[in-house]
């Protein structure tokens, strides 16, 4: 029997697909606890065509691996039935971790097996250069994140069972994570332009106030350095309530706000900062990130929160500011991708101890 044959036949197998976003290095494939392969990218073995196999075999048996979103990105499954998430199941079993890695999860469904981490593995490298220069260490790595997952899948289900979270995980999790792809495959509309001259007008308003509050404070210097505002505001112009610390005076945005009514120089530094954080981490963080389509793809993570919400990453998408005027300016430049789209925002109510 070839190998997808033999992986066709099993319950479920194990798999891990190591790749940037334009290019698959090597597969992981576990059958069993005996026969454990990684194949790397080479020849007529492109990444398309392993990633063809293991889309093939969801047809006949369940894919195990750590994250089956980072999976879909090369192989397009379309049934959450097909699949199991390793790390969704791990999270919702315990929920207060910071991370669901291979080698935590044999540690605590595995009967305490002690694996090497990622790191031992790989260090700091990426995964291009491992592929570069130490491929045996990358193709360990491939078999461990497919292991673990085809180990462990039978331990969590039972874990689910017993927590009364299966329901959760077959109904919501697991779907959710295809739902969670797409949207980061789609990405969201941006108006690069419209952008671009806020962050102008942003641009001259705080030229405007760096020179006021220089004006005010009678000399140049570095408004974003704490370490001389401190300076400036407790020694040279005497104002109450300088906290010394080892570092300066704290400026923390509390000590200023007190200040803010009595002093017009507080409340203009007040502005300057809110205005220079809106423009280098909304306007020119976000430009950065706009692809050549127009659209921003942030990456959703699901087993971040201690409370089941969703976060966001590279760039942040649910931080973007509305409770000021400034904010909604940036708001504004969130569309929907076609003309008669309406963008919808919907929130769970808070679950946190009130």
């Amino acid at each position: 029997n070839t190998m997808p044959e033999k992986a066709a036949q099993k319950d479920q197998v194990g798999i891990s697909v190591l790749a940037d976003p334009d290019q698959v290095y090597t597969v992981g494939l576990v059958l069993d606890e005996k026969e454990i392969y990684q194949i790397p990218v080479g020849g007529l073995l492109t990444g398309d065509y392993l990633c063809g196999k293991l889309k093939a075999l969801a047809d006949s048996t369940v894919l195990c691996a750590m994250d089956i979103k980072a999976v879909l990105k090369h192989v397009p499954l379309e049934e959450p039935e097909k699949v199991f998430d390793t790390g969704v199941a791990a999270y919702l079993l315990n929920p207060l971790k910071s991370s669901y890695t291979y080698d935590d999860i044999a540690r605590e469904y595995l009967d305490g097996m002690m694996l090497p981490a990622k790191e031992d593995l790989l260090g700091k490298t990426s995964l291009k250069k491992a592929w570069e220069e130490e491929r045996e260490c990358l193709g360990n790595y491939a078999c461990y994140q497919a292991f673990v997952p085809c180990m462990a899948r039978g331990v969590l289900l039972e874990k689910l069972d017993e927590t009364g979270m299966r329901k959760v995980y077959d109904e919501i999790e697991l779907p959710l994570v295809f739902t969670l792809d797409s949207m980061e495959k789609w990405g969201i509309s941006v108006k690069g332009e419209e952008l671009k001259s806020y962050g102008e007008k942003l641009k001259v308003r705080i030229q405007e106030l760096e020179k006021t509050i220089w004006q005010e404070s009678g000399e140049e210097f570095n408004i974003n350095s704490p370490k001389q505002l401190g300076v400036i505001l407790f020694e040279k112009l005497g104002l109450p309530g300088g906290k010394k610390t080892k570092t300066g005076y704290s400026t923390a945005a509390d000590i200023l706000d007190k200040l803010a009514p009595d002093h017009a120089i507080v409340k203009d530094i007040l502005e300057y900062r809110q205005l220079t954080k809106l423009k280098s981490t909304y306007v020119d963080g976000l430009l950065k990130v706009v692809g050549p389509d127009g659209r921003v793809r942030s990456t959703f993570q699901q087993t971040e929160t201690r409370t089941g919400r969703i976060s966001s990453t590279e760039p942040n998408l649910q931080n973007i500011p509305v409770r000021t005027a400034e904010g909604r300016e940036i708001r504004r430049a969130f569309i929907p991708y076609e003309a008669g789209r309406v963008l919808v925002a919907a929130d769970y109510s808070q679950i946190e101890l009130r």
